[in-house]
């Protein structure tokens, strides 16, 4: 008889033991068929040999108590992330206020949000005779310093009237640097800029100006801009702060001079993830000199209650600000609403605004000569006083928001798509607009809406023709409606489109003079393949009204209304990357040929088409 052992396993807990024997006797199922096969002597019976069976238990393994403690599987969750404080500083001026834009040419160097680091260079030349340079240099990314310079030249010797005496220059040069760390930056920037243009609005055949030599026409404008800023850039840490102190200067060939001490102070205080104060404070201080002096003060600080949410956001609080100005009897202090509120509709998808504003908006010649350059300095034409002599004074003063009201709602209905819808209705004193000069039309002057029992009546003694200082401004209001559709497929698509339409009131004025009522604009850019981009442009501006020369009035002695053209003006660049550093490009200006007048008496260049190559180090 054979003896077969089975040692059994333990751990001392019966149901494993009943289970370790139920185990056993399935071992033993198979086991016995096989020894049954494999008898010794190779018997062929089948009688089994006869076997006794023992079941030791003699050895225990012990294993440790098994746990029933289930908090033990539970995943901990995350720590939680503090969420950035960020300040935008926003100045709630919303919507910007709609100026008579002059259309931007496209830029002769595609514009990018960064710098590229390295050394460039462009060169072209175009018919008018215009030659084209441009040289820029950045450093690379570093993480506590950066620096650039910029500079370029572009010139016209002819233009659309008496060739040389339309022509125009333009060459600027800007610098800026920066060194920051984790808690500060502080940093410097500083331009200047030589702008020439020509008195060229003149028109012989009807006696207005006879045509003169050029450099009798020539207007040359030089501004120079310099500031230092420091600001914070921890973003984590509750307080924000950014400080700016800078100077600009302006002058011009008719020995006007415009100098500008400002400065801005911007503080954040957060007081958790989502809620936090702002205060947000901008000061100038104006000197202007030419036969006459005068300073112009400036200042105004906002203060705001601000709440990030996830799906709602507001803003609580007020504006004051302060002039000195005593054109059309400015007001001197000023308070305005700073309110804003946004729910957000659809998550990512739609977001719907509305809210409150005003505020003073800084008015120089710095400024409105480059968006009229033939505008004829700060003279004030105004009759002789009893004692013969002429007052001076600025004929410019801060443009007042009373009030802004507005509503709208922005989004993104597909991916890489964002759309902004806005109405807004505005009220302004001191609201300037531009006009020819009574007595000498190619020369431009500010033109003020004023209260019917006002001064303002002009040469010809009919209100409203806004030659004289008022002694009092009547407000104008704005109803306008803004849509944008932007379409950004990394550097593959970008589209962008904008469309303005405006109502203006001004019931003094015949006319809300160089405003138009719509404008709308077309910026894009696309890659063909690795080497070729494509950028076209198109503006179209409706068209606005101007007042004639006073020495051809109409038959009741006023002024005649004269309308400015429709602008269409479409633009194309394109640039072709030969290697990595070396390319050539085309730019096609105005190519519907069109000699438009968007300032009266201003037609503008026709078609222009300049060529160039580009190396980059």
């Amino acid at each position: 008889m054979r003896t077969l052992s089975f040692p059994l396993t333990s751990s001392g807990s019966p149901a494993a033991d009943r289970s370790a024997l139920a185990a056993l006797l399935v071992g033993l199922a198979f086991a016995v068929p096989v020894v049954a096969v494999a008898q010794p002597g190779g018997r062929s019976d089948s009688r089994l040999e006869d076997t006794e069976i023992v079941i030791e238990k003699s050895r225990t393994n012990e294993l440790p108590p098994a746990s029933r403690n289930f908090e033990q599987l539970r995943i901990p969750p995350p720590p939680p992330v503090k969420k950035e404080v960020k300040y935008d500083f926003r100045d709630f001026k919303i919507p910007d206020r709609p100026l008579p834009v002059t259309p931007r040419p496209a830029p002769l160097r595609q514009e990018t949000t960064t710098p590229v680091p390295g050394l460039y260079l462009e060169a072209g030349f175009g018919n008018y005779g215009t030659p084209y340079g441009r040289l820029g240099a950045h450093t690379k990314p570093s993480t506590n310093f950066r620096a650039g310079i910029d500079a370029r030249h572009q010139s016209s010797s002819t233009g659309p009237v008496d060739g040389k005496n339309s022509g125009g220059s333009n060459t600027a040069a800007s610098a800026e640097g920066e060194f920051f760390s984790k808690a500060a930056a502080v940093g410097a920037r500083a331009g200047f800029e030589r702008s020439g243009t020509f008195f060229y609005g003149y028109a012989p055949a009807r006696g207005e100006r006879l045509k003169s030599k050029t450099d009798s026409l020539e207007q040359i404008h030089t501004r120079i801009n310099a500031e230092v800023f420091l600001r914070t850039t921890d973003v984590k840490r509750p307080f924000q702060a950014e400080v700016v102190a800078g100077v600009r200067t302006w002058q011009n060939s008719d020995a006007e001079k415009e100098t500008d001490i400002n400065g801005r102070l911007n503080l954040g205080f957060g007081l958790d993830e989502t809620n936090r104060f702002t205060i947000r404070t901008d000061v100038s201080n104006i000197s202007y000199e030419s036969f006459a002096k005068q300073t112009r003060m400036f200042g105004q600080s906002t203060l705001a209650f601000e709440h990030d949410g996830s799906r709602f956001d507001a803003t609580l609080g007020a504006a004051v600000g302060y002039t000195n100005d005593t054109l059309n009897q400015a007001k001197k202090f000023n308070v305005y609403p700073a309110v804003r509120i946004s729910t957000e509709i659809i998550e990512s998808r739609l977001v719907v605004f509305a809210g409150a504003g005003g505020g003073l908006e800084r008015t120089t010649l710095y400024s409105l000569t480059r968006e009229n350059p033939w505008l004829a300095g700060s003279r004030v034409e105004a009759p002789l006083s009893a004692a013969g002599t002429q007052p001076l004074g600025l004929a410019v003063a801060d443009v007042n928001r009373q009030i802004s009201l507005y509503g709208g709602l922005s989004g993104s209905p597909a991916r890489a798509v964002r759309v902004l819808g806005r109405v807004s209705y505005n009220r302004f004193r001191n609201l300037y607009f531009y006009n020819p000069r009574a007595v000498d039309s190619v020369r431009y002057a500010l033109t003020y809406a004023v209260h019917p029992n006002g001064s303002a009546a002009g040469l010809t003694g009919k209100p409203g023709d806004g030659d004289r200082t008022p002694e009092e401004d009547q407000p104008v209001t704005n109803l306008n409606i803004h849509g944008e559709v932007t379409v950004d497929v990394g550097q593959k698509v970008q589209v962008a489109i904008k469309v303005d339409a405006d109502t203006w009131t001004a019931d003094s004025l015949r006319q809300p003079y160089h405003r138009p009522a719509y404008q709308a604009s077309l910026t894009s850019s696309f890659a063909i393949g690795e080497k070729l981009r494509i950028a076209p442009e198109a503006y179209v501006i409706g068209s606005s009204y101007g007042l004639g020369s006073g020495l051809h009035p109409d038959a009741t002695g006023a002024r005649r209304l004269r309308q400015t053209d429709t602008v269409i003006d479409v633009n194309l660049r394109a640039d072709y990357q030969i290697t990595p550093q070396f390319r050539i490009f085309a730019l096609g200006q105005n190519l519907t040929g069109q000699n438009y007048q968007r300032f009266l008496n201003y037609p503008v260049r026709g078609l222009t088409v300049i060529g160039g190559l580009g190396y980059q180090f």
